[in-house]
């Protein structure tokens, strides 16, 4: 039931469908809608055929945790339909994706920008609050990110006090 695909390789009518429930959900956050956004590299999904129960897309990106280059995985876009929710599609997909992030697509940390209404949700997946600056790229400008950073990490917790995305947001 776990799919991983190349968010290139996806038809116009499946980005359609994710486009749809993520307007349905994020569509209304004005810090969405007013910056400019970070295409997706992979999309891991739980579905059956054209039926999308949870899916969520990663961006993976060299960053730099204070002075250290890091390849991360940049978590997006987690949707559940709202048909779907309250089976525990988003945790089991989560849970089965972290070996994938880490074994294979080789990454030192997931990253995650989190509103306040989902952050314990995460913390129970394991993820973490990390209290840094986190500056990303908008055209010509670098912003500074004001909510939720949490990090995965396959090992132990780190606790960075700068972290810059290095491009736009996801």
């Amino acid at each position: 039931m776990l799919k991983i695909d190349n968010y290139h390789s996806l038809s116009i009518e499946e980005k359609q469908k994710q486009k749809e429930y993520i307007n349905e959900i994020f569509g209304d956050i004005s810090f969405i809608k007013n910056h400019q956004w970070s295409r997706p590299d992979f999309v891991f999904a739980f579905k059956q055929e054209d039926d999308l129960f949870s899916f969520f897309n990663l961006v993976i990106r060299e960053a730099i945790f204070d002075d250290k280059i890091t390849r991360i995985a940049g978590v997006t876009n987690a949707v559940t339909p709202k048909h779907y929710r309250g089976k525990g599609y988003a945790s089991q997909l989560l849970i089965q994706a972290r070996p994938v992030i880490f074994t294979q697509l080789k990454v030192e940390h997931a990253l995650l920008l989190c509103n306040d209404d989902l952050t314990n949700f995460y913390e129970q997946l394991g993820w973490y609050k990390v209290d840094c600056t986190v500056q990303f790229k908008q055209g010509d400008s670098i912003e500074h990110y004001q909510s939720n950073t949490l990090l995965l990490s396959p090992n132990d917790p780190i606790s960075p006090k700068h972290i810059n995305l290095n491009g736009l947001p996801w």
